[in-house]
Parts: C-alpha cells; structure tokens; sequence
C-alpha cells in the first residue's frame, strides 16, 4: 500500500525532519519550474537529508527549493520511480555515475513544473 503526499515541502533540514518519513517510498526534488529528480529509497528522511548535504553533485549544482514523496513497499518502489521519471521527465535522470541532463535551454524553456508549495 502506498501513501501519496504530493504536497511540497521546501528543500531544507528543518523541513525535511518536520516533514519526510522514515520509511520506504520515492521522492521528487523540484525548483520552482521544474523537476529536478525523482528517486527511490528505503528511507526517505535519511536520503533526502544526504542529498541536502551534497551527496549527488549533480543535486547539489540545480539547487532544488522543495520536495515532495509518496510511500510505498519496497516491492512498488523502482516501478513507481520509472513510472514518475517518464511523467515528469527529470533534469538529472540517473542517480548513478552515468548521470544524464537535459539541455540547460530545454530546461528554461520548460513549460514548468506542476507542483507548487503550499
């Protein structure tokens, strides 16, 4: 079962500890027009929490403002992230060392991102 949250929330530790659980899920880290990357993890607090202290450099040069996740099994998770990348089509596609971004101009000219934080 999962729970979806597409609320967002912004892109900081106090907000992250206020906000990100602990468990199993994916997560979507966005600016204010566009999705910057989606990813999947047993933990959503503690990924989320590296990622704000640089652990994807990648991450780190876009600069994300919020998040958002959805929880769910470990089971759905990797579908639900394959799922969610070709919807929102990512700047930054892959978390791995062959990391693949959009063209910079794509990315401005974007029609934007569909989430706002509230």
């Amino acid at each position: 079962m999962s729970r979806i949250n597409w609320k967002s929330y912004a892109f900081n530790q106090i907000s992250i500890f206020l906000h990100a659980p602990a468990t199993s899920g994916i997560y979507l880290l966005h600016n204010s027009t566009r999705c910057l990357f989606v990813g999947e993890t047993r933990n959503i607090r503690t990924q989320l929490l590296g990622h704000l202290h640089g652990d994807h450099p990648l991450i780190t040069v876009w600069n994300p403002s919020g998040f958002c996740f959805e929880t769910c099994s470990e089971a759905l998770r990797l579908n639900r992230e394959r799922q969610l990348a070709l919807q929102f089509q990512p700047v930054i596609r892959d978390r791995y060392d062959s990391v693949h971004v959009y063209d910079a101009q794509d990315a401005l000219e974007s029609e934007g991102f569909p989430l706002s934080r509230h």
